[in-house]
């Protein structure tokens, strides 16, 4: 099925979105939508930098072209979800996400885990595993997870390379797929 996309960033480029496209990409917040999470030395209090201008331009562009091709969006974190929504919606971001799971949902659930809460999300919703993806800066969050996963630098969050990565995970088919800006 081919679609004119409607993205001023893509102009007019082409898609296709295979049958066996991702219905739900589950990202982790800290370290993985942040470039990095520090601690203020003064108030205690934590501070969440999304980088240079071009990196969050970088993440609005992959998160509305995935959006925009029907892919559902959510948080899964460790964070407080108050922090994170906070933190999305002062970097305008938010509006890409359909929900924000965190700690007290994971725990209080008696979950514990990044990749259980998945699989009974995946359960839940009944998606299969090669239509769901864990975005996640620490290993052991991903690993033997439920469903296909990316990992990102602790260190950078995602880039340009990882952005690349997450939509080559939903386009299985070739199409012209311009939405993310080339490297600078």
């Amino acid at each position: 099925m081919t679609h004119k996309c409607p993205d001023a960033y893509c102009g007019s480029c082409n898609y296709v979105i295979p049958n066996n496209g991702l219905a739900v990409i589950a990202f982790d917040f800290d370290n993985t939508i942040t470039e990095n999470t520090v601690k203020n030395r003064i108030t205690g209090h934590f501070e969440y930098l999304m980088g240079t201008p071009s990196r969050r331009d970088l993440l609005h562009k992959l998160f509305a072209c995935l959006h925009r091709r029907h892919v559902k969006l959510i948080i899964v974190s460790f964070n407080n979800s108050e922090v994170i929504q906070e933190q999305l919606e002062k970097n305008d971001l938010m509006q890409y996400f359909s929900e924000v799971y965190d700690r007290k949902t994971i725990w209080l659930q008696s979950i514990k885990t990044k990749q259980k809460f998945m699989q009974m999300y995946m359960r839940m919703f009944q998606i299969s595993p090669n239509r769901c993806l864990i975005v996640d800066d620490q290993e052991n969050n991903i690993r033997n997870a439920p469903c296909m996963v990316r990992h990102v630098n602790h260190q950078t969050g995602i880039t340009h390379n990882d952005a690349i990565n997450i939509i080559s995970c939903f386009k299985r088919t070739y199409a012209k797929w311009d939405c993310v800006p080339n490297s600078s």
